[in-house]
């Protein structure tokens, strides 16, 4: 089975089982990180490893504090990173998509340079996946009525999130995005491909928990670009 599969249906089933055992009221991000290394350490008979520092951008952070991290990867051997998963977990508050996308850029980066699997993983109640999913920063609707979605999903193929060619409305929270976490002077990808995501449960009332997964993919021809010298980012 397709690990991304494996990871919305064994993260989604636990948590429909800690619903039903009333402990959805401590659901949140680092709550995940139980069902994930299980999986992940089943799937390859070794340890997961939880916050591990992103090889390619932490030697390439400036100044002090905390350096660009992986949520969950596994390594083979330790620091070498074989498979990255990054979690998200969406709440009544609505999510920055900024940090999705730059969840996205570090995964693309290890698929890249180090040829390893990324995934992706997005949870939370349906009701705020979904309006998260419906939202203009996730879509990039266009001016023809079109639309750009970050992330691949089930009816169809996305071309890809665009860092270089955006909708316009995507361009402030790309800009954001290097801003924030000081990346104008580092190589991005111009685009970050993604598959169609397992989702668990797919049938899944409003008020109930669920799970996305996509595996993140860098483009067969690959581009790049320094988001400082980029005419929307400068």
């Amino acid at each position: 089975m397709w690990l991304g599969r494996k990871m919305a249906e064994g993260v989604g089933g636990w948590l429909q089982l800690e619903f039903h055992c009333d402990r959805s009221d401590v659901f949140r991000e680092k709550y995940l990180s139980v069902p994930v290394g299980q999986i992940l350490s089943a799937e390859y008979g070794t340890k997961a490893y939880a916050e591990v520092n992103h090889p390619i951008l932490a030697k390439l952070a400036k100044g002090s504090g905390r350096r660009p991290q992986v949520d969950f990867a596994v390594c083979n051997p330790y620091p070498k990173i074989k498979v990255a998963v990054e979690t998200k977990w969406i709440t009544s508050s609505a999510v920055k998509p900024q940090l999705v996308i730059w969840d996205l850029i570090r995964l693309e980066m290890l698929a890249h340079h180090l040829g390893a699997e990324t995934f992706f993983v997005l949870g939370g109640k349906k009701k705020f996946l979904d309006a998260f999913i419906k939202s203009e920063a996730f879509l990039g609707p266009l001016a023809d009525g079109r639309s750009r979605p970050m992330l691949s999903m089930p009816s169809r193929h996305a071309i890809g999130l665009r860092l270089t060619q955006p909708p316009v409305s995507r361009i402030p929270v790309h800009r954001k995005t290097f801003k924030m976490f000081k990346m104008g002077d580092v190589e991005m990808p111009e685009v970050i491909k993604s598959s169609k995501p397992a989702i668990f449960p797919e049938d899944c009332p409003t008020s109930r928990f669920q799970i996305y997964a996509w595996q993140i993919l860098c483009a067969k021809h690959r581009q790049k670009f320094l988001p400082s010298k980029h005419s929307f980012y400068k």
